[in-house]
């Protein structure tokens, strides 16, 4: 069981006028969209809500609540989007078990064509979080595959975006004329809140953000300076059992066939790894 909507390459036109609005709301699981084209024109290209939440083409769970969806799809897709800071198709809070494949963009205005971001659960229980006041939840389980985008170059955007994500393959990302392809951050001291099983809910279990993410065949062409076509960071503030500690962010990430080519965009990187350990090259 399901919803779908099959556009059957009819190009769906979102003008956003409104501060809080969305093109599609996902607000339940097994939800698929695809075939066609979706557009969303804003009339202001500023980005709203709390980490960009509104003023998107798609959006699947909330970052307010933490509350997410599990079985989204989103597939052969053209996206045209003109907020700088948001993301195209952005998956929110607890979405889990996603799967974007064969999303293509031309001149693309958004912070980021696919972006998995965590949530704000809230919480007031000591249980919970080191601190006693709140707990965050995770996108995780998810695939991105078959992105194509011809020209991306706004200053801080990505094509791909993961930020506090877990369980995540990235495959056959291709960036004609890019800021940056892919970018993987855990993020600060509230992403320690996420909790492993079967422990989750212990102050001495260990993190999930950042483990279990690969990224294959993705291949990134650099237009604009200062940045860098493959970033992963950690965070040197990290919350451990209510205290600050200034290190390196534990993660497992593995770069396999990945190709990025600078040819001599100032001060700009092919690689750039900050704060973090466990990330693999392979055949990059």
């Amino acid at each position: 069981a399901g919803t779908y909507l099959y556009l059957n390459g009819a190009t769906v036109k979102f003008r956003s006028i409104a501060s809080n609005t969305n093109g599609f709301n996902v607000i339940g699981d097994n939800v698929t969209i695809g075939y066609g084209s979706i557009w969303f024109d804003s009339s202001s290209a500023a980005s709203t809500g709390s980490h960009g939440g509104y003023r998107n083409p798609i959006v699947v769970g909330d970052y307010n609540n933490g509350v997410g969806y599990a079985g989204f799809t989103a597939t052969h897709l053209t996206i045209k989007h003109n907020v700088p800071d948001n993301a195209s198709i952005y998956l929110l809070g607890n979405t889990r078990g996603w799967d974007i494949d064969n999303i293509t963009a031309d001149t693309l205005g958004s912070g980021a064509l696919v972006g998995a971001h965590w949530g704000n659960a809230d919480a007031i229980d000591s249980n919970l979080a080191p601190s006693g006041s709140v707990y965050t939840t995770h996108p995780h389980d998810g695939k991105i595959s078959n992105i194509m985008v011809r020209r991306h170059a706004i200053a801080g955007s990505e094509v791909v975006f993961l930020s506090g994500a877990y369980n995540v393959d990235v495959t056959n990302v291709i960036g004609a004329e890019v800021t940056s392809l892919v970018e993987i951050t855990c993020g600060d001291y509230g992403y320690y809140y996420q909790r492993r099983f079967p422990d989750a809910y212990s102050k001495t279990a260990t993190t999930l953000q950042g483990q279990g993410i690969t990224v294959t065949n993705a291949t990134g062409t650099a237009i604009t300076a200062n940045s860098a076509l493959f970033r992963v960071s950690g965070d040197a503030s990290k919350m451990i059992g209510g205290a600050i500690d200034s290190g390196t962010y534990d993660m497992s990430v593995v770069f396999t066939n990945c190709k990025a080519e600078v040819n001599g965009v100032a001060s700009t990187h092919g690689f750039f790894l900050q704060d973090c350990r466990g990330v693999t090259l392979n055949n990059c």
